[in-house]
């Protein structure tokens, strides 16, 4: 019918134009044909990118009370994407008020090709190579867009380039010494240019009006994209903390069975103190237990695991351990050609917090809610998702997998795994008062500090302004697929339910629910 295909030709065009435009977007979810840039970020590209979006939203109206073959829910999602756009772009976004996604954009866009498992490393290290000279824009687009930031979000940016200098540095340093790469005067070149880059961009985060009433820029965008939750947030608020306040009971009951004489917080500690350097065949090993544990509940996996080992000095592993967790997880994208999900070691690592991740990330987490979409779900759909139900997925996967996976691994997996979730529900728990307006940004370090379970203040800081928002959506996401499982209990056996809520994980709740 035409009016489908006009529809149709609209989205094509709309999304030939934002991969173009954030082609680091395009990289994460499996589309390399703009490898070669990171996302344009300028200021003349973002009031470009304004322009364009008002034009596609005039386009669409036209059909919005047409029926025609086209699902209105299609159609709800292509409306609601070029909304979130718009609002992203506006003045008071985050593009200018924290060096947050300068930084984000140079990191996915420079550790995707570095560590990745998309592709030989002949064509990552083009690619790579191309990036780290197209950051010079990225430095250009902060000396343009941002002028003020809150002390956190610097402190967060500034701990990020430390990271990625180092890990850039190594890596660059490793591709010179393959004799398949070619050009090694280029990435030199390109390396110590991108080095310029990173140091002007830390001196311009340095230099930024400090305002202390900037809020985080999830709230604007939580508020916009979830206008119905905002009222329900008390609810939330309350329920958060009654989960905190549970978890840490449990917290220190299990670390008083683990040793009884000994503190709780020295137990704690131990347990996440014992580390080892993981190899391939530790981590096969561990991943299989996961999996063979996951299958009943879950269904069964086609993912694997691309083991890499960065060798660090002493001093470098010493330095990332104080900013940044041992390990790098890149999850393959829904339009990759193959499962495959790149776990780089960096340092040392604990098996209860390797076992926790790989069931957030990879399996039945992030990685396996891709695995079922790319197979499931409908072509039109993938491009988008449902940031809430993606977030509680996670928590979900990690719920349902604890009682199991504590057989396997024992009361120091329990105990890591108890901390794990207090942290997610200290963070969900501020992310709340701050949307709830009980809170502003300054306050968000005194209740950190007075905080008797966190082990490392700093790290859950950093974590928390990285988070944008994430664990609040996890928590709601999360009781949001309870509530979900609950109704449709007598239907579905509970692999099932799973199944079919991640084969239509992109759609809004309400459209879910119908579908289940």
């Amino acid at each position: 019918m035409k009016i489908d295909s006009e529809l149709e030709k609209i989205f094509e065009d709309f999304l030939e134009e934002y991969f173009y435009r954030f082609s680091v977007d395009a990289t994460k979810l499996g589309l390399h044909r703009y490898d070669y840039k990171l996302s344009n970020l300028r200021k003349s590209d973002l009031d470009d990118w304004k322009n364009e979006l008002n034009d596609f939203r005039g386009k669409i109206q036209t059909f919005k009370n047409i029926k025609f073959p086209v699902k209105n829910t299609d159609f709800f999602l292509f409306e609601k994407k070029i909304i979130e756009e718009l609002d992203a772009v506006s003045g008071e976004s985050e593009y200018f008020t924290s060096p947050l996604p300068y930084v984000s954009n140079i990191f996915d866009g420079l550790i995707c090709p570095a560590f990745g498992s998309y592709a030989s490393l002949g064509v990552r290290g083009k690619s790579f190579t191309e990036r780290l000279n197209d950051v010079s824009n990225t430095r250009k687009a902060v000396e343009e867009n941002l002028k003020l930031s809150n002390n956190l979000g610097k402190k967060a940016a500034k701990d990020q380039l430390d990271i990625l200098k180092l890990l850039i540095s190594e890596f660059t340093g490793y591709l010179l010494t393959k004799s398949d790469i070619e050009k090694k005067d280029d990435i030199k070149q390109a390396k110590n240019t991108f080095l310029e880059n990173l140091d002007a961009i830390a001196a311009c985060i340095d230099n930024l009006y400090l305002d202390l009433d900037t809020e985080h820029g999830f709230l604007k965008s939580f508020r916009n994209m979830y206008p119905e939750m905002v009222n329900a947030l008390k609810g939330a608020e309350v329920s958060i903390k009654e989960s905190l306040l549970k978890t840490a009971d449990l917290i220190v009951k299990k670390a008083r069975e683990i040793k009884i004489s000994a503190p709780f917080l020295e137990t704690l500690k131990n347990v996440l103190d014992e580390k080892i350097l993981i190899s391939q065949e530790q981590l096969d090993s561990v991943f299989q237990s996961i999996k063979d544990a996951g299958k009943e509940m879950f269904g069964e996996t086609d993912l694997k695991i691309d083991f890499r080992k960065l060798v660090l000095s002493e001093e470098n592993t010493q330095k990332l351990s104080r900013i940044s967790h041992p390990f790098e997880i890149l999850a393959c994208g829904v339009f990759d050609r193959n499962l495959y999900v790149s776990f780089t070691s960096f340092a040392p690592v604990s098996i209860p917090f390797l076992v926790s991740n790989l069931v957030r990330y990879v399996y039945p987490g992030k990685a396996y809610l891709t695995e079922v979409k790319k197979n499931k779900e409908k072509q039109y759909r993938k491009y988008f998702g449902n940031k809430m139900i993606e977030e509680g997925w996670k928590v979900y996967a990690v719920q349902g997998m604890k009682d199991s996976l504590k057989r396997i691994f024992g009361n120091g997996f329990e105990l890591s795994s108890l901390y794990g979730e207090y942290l997610y529900l200290l963070k969900a728990l501020i992310q709340c008062k701050l949307l709830n307006h009980e809170i502003a940004t300054p306050e968000i370090e005194r209740i950190v500090s007075e905080d008797q379970v966190l082990l490392d203040k700093d790290m859950f800081l950093k974590e928390f302004i990285l988070d944008e928002g994430q664990s609040l959506l996890g928590f709601l996401g999360f009781n949001t697929i309870l509530d979900l499982k609950r109704q449709f209990v007598r239907k579905y056996r509970e692999r099932d339910f799973n199944l079919n809520l991640l084969s239509n994980s992109s759609l809004p709740i309400r459209t879910m629910r119908q579908v289940l």
